[in-house]
């Protein structure tokens, strides 16, 4: 119930699938999704399996496939070829409903195969497919060709770009046009094994524990949003709110973290973006928000053929505010063509904000920096040979962490990587909270692993879980340590074990969001439970990354973000990092060197994994 109660195995190296059982007793302890791919890859590497053999996984939550709003996401997790750690990302879409409607949890794969090939999966049956026509096509390209319908029902697929061909470090994983799981560079793990694509289709339901529990609370938590000022924001401006709201309080990032303030970003603004541009929303499974964007340009250097998917904030964060550019056409564009190819767009504009200033300080490794700030004509050029690592793009494919290898020390103060992945476009130098969730987040810089930006961004409170009721003192630093571990406790359950929306996990009853699990799953958690699944799921990613080469220090925030900016609305504001990473440490039960203590494992009933820890 909830779950189907099978993965499915693809041995590339044999060319074989095979459906293998759930264990259910570590989807009780892990829930779903990315947490579930914690549980399973930390078994392995426990059963001697060397890291540069683990598995490649795909995986749903409990919640996909069913009515329940915003919970269709899908993840995709393996040894991050960007950072060499545990890496993970996800996506939304149709596709993990429809993995689940096919009779699959998720997806385990396993070896490389010699030649490229596609998954097929049509509800119970799955197989590869020979895909050597599909190698070197853009992901649009690819998507729509295995979409095709026969009449009975169309196929969802998810694709690697060239980028992931190529192994750019930053490449990702896109489902039709714009549903992208980008982070961590796991296109380019998809890449190395010759994975092309995966097409699924299903014609079954998934079955509940409790069909009326699971519609009383699902009413219960559509009624919520449907009386939330934000959700209503969200569903006139989609993301592109957070530019607008995050401009009053210094949230968005300028010329590679340098500035607080711009007069771009007047043009950037999401209501010119929304007034000028939006011509549709669009939706994921089963959800009633409908915050992504279509976008139609009529004329000009970048007129579209028709609507087609517009950038999310993120997009306009990392490849406008941050390179200096406020051309929302030109934007759309380079969005495109990231989408086409591949590549995670946050990645993208940090590398280039960092070549750029790089450039600038004359420590380009080839000279001349293939690109300046407000350049972006030349944004759209580099995409392309970024994807196929051709001229400049050879040291641009690299991502932050490449490129200062290669400056060596003097990059330090302007690198924005934690852990070697790109910081993402929230600010922490007003929300100080922030900073510590970016420093200690397991698959690095990241603001969807906890739910502090909920709480910084978005006024979330959680009134069920003692610590996180609000208000909250967000532009302190006080009492933040212990904050972030409670918010990554529950984010980590609700983001990545239910792999619920992100967006939404600040405006839903955590009571009503339990009730669907244990309608859907017939299973009896309760808040502490479900906190314990979250310290469980983030204990076993740093267990892995211990394990796959997690240095001491590694826990940081860049020098740049620790350094106030001369204007704007977070003007002279600095994080106390060191005070609130010792209180993290000492809360969440972290040695000095950052690997969890044995009372830390023991509490999380973790004392197995031990042994991952030992160097």
């Amino acid at each position: 119930m909830g779950y189907t109660g099978q993965l499915l195995r693809v041995d590339l190296a044999a060319g074989r699938t095979e459906p293998v059982p759930l264990d259910r007793g570590l989807a009780r302890d892990y829930i779903g999704g990315s947490a579930l791919a914690a549980g399973l890859m930390a078994r392995d590497l426990l059963s001697g399996r060397s890291p540069d053999e683990l598995d490649l996984y795909v995986l749903t939550g409990p919640l996909a496939g069913t009515p329940a709003p915003m919970a269709s996401r899908w993840t995709v997790a393996g040894r991050s070829p960007q950072t060499g750690l545990w890496g993970e990302a996800n996506a939304g879409g149709f596709f993990g409903a429809e993995l689940k409607h096919a009779g699959w949890d998720g997806i385990i794969v396993s070896g490389r195969s010699d030649t490229p090939v596609a998954l097929i999966i049509d509800d119970g049956e799955a197989r590869l497919e020979a895909a050597g026509d599909l190698w070197g096509q853009d992901t649009f390209t690819v998507n729509a060709r295995l979409a095709r319908a026969d009449g009975v029902r169309r196929f969802q697929a998810l694709s690697i770009g060239p980028a992931g061909e190529h192994g750019v470090a930053y490449a990702g994983l896109v489902h039709e046009r714009g549903y992208c799981a980008a982070r961590t560079g796991l296109g380019t793990a998809f890449g190395e094994r010759r994975l092309k694509a995966v097409a699924c289709r299903g014609s079954g339901r998934v079955r509940l524990a409790d069909p009326d529990r699971f519609a009383h609370h699902r009413a219960a938590l559509l009624e919520r949003l449907e009386g939330n000022i934000l959700v209503q924001t969200m569903q006139e401006q989609g993301t592109m709110a957070a530019m607008d709201m995050g401009v009053m309080i210094g949230d968005v990032p300028v010329s590679n973290w340098r500035r607080g303030a711009w007069a771009g970003f007047e043009e950037l603004s999401g209501t010119r973006y929304n007034e000028l541009y939006t011509s549709g929303r669009r939706t994921c499974s089963a959800c009633p928000i409908g915050c992504r964007r279509e976008v139609t340009v009529t004329d000009g250097p970048y007129a579209t053929d028709g609507p087609v998917p517009g950038p999310e904030y993120e997009t306009c964060g990392a490849l406008g505010a941050l390179l200096e550019i406020s051309d929302l056409p030109l934007l759309f564009r380079a969005n495109e063509l990231c989408n086409r190819y591949g590549l995670d767009t946050i990645s993208l504009g940090a590398t280039l904000a960092f070549a750029a200033e790089a450039g600038e300080r004359g420590l380009w490794p080839d000279g001349v920096a293939p690109i300046r700030m407000g350049e972006g004509t030349r944004v759209l050029e580099l995409i392309p040979l970024i994807a196929r690592r051709e001229g400049p793009g050879r040291l641009l494919a690299l991502g932050v962490k490449g490129l200062a290898a290669l400056i060596g020390p003097e990059a330090d103060a302007f690198r924005t990587d934690v852990k070697g992945l790109e910081t993402p476009m929230h600010d922490p130098r007003p929300t100080p909270g922030m900073a510590v969730a970016y420093g200690s987040a397991a698959r690095g810089a990241c603001h969807n692993a906890s739910l502090n930006w909920g709480i910084a961004g978005m006024g979330a409170f959680f009134e069920e879980v003692p610590g996180l009721e609000g208000p909250f003192d967000v532009s302190s630093s006080e009492g933040m340590g212990r904050l972030t571990v409670l918010a990554e406790d529950l984010g980590q359950a609700m983001l990545t074990g239910f792999v619920f929306c992100a967006l939404a996990a600040g405006f839903c009853s955590l009571t009503d969001l339990i009730g669907l699990l244990n309608a859907a799953t017939g299973e009896g958690n309760d808040v502490e439970a479900v906190q314990m699944a979250g310290a469980r799921t983030w204990l076993t990613k740093r267990a892995i990354s211990c394990r796959l080469g997690l240095l001491p220090g590694s826990d940081r925030l860049p020098q740049r973000l620790r350094t106030p900016v001369a204007d704007g609305p977070a003007q002279g504001l600095v994080p106390d990092f060191a005070a609130m990473l010792a209180e993290y440490y000492a809360v969440r039960g972290l040695a000095a060197d950052g690997r969890p203590t044995p009372a830390a494992l023991a509490k999380a009933g973790l004392d197995h994994l031990g042994p991952l820890l030992d160097r």
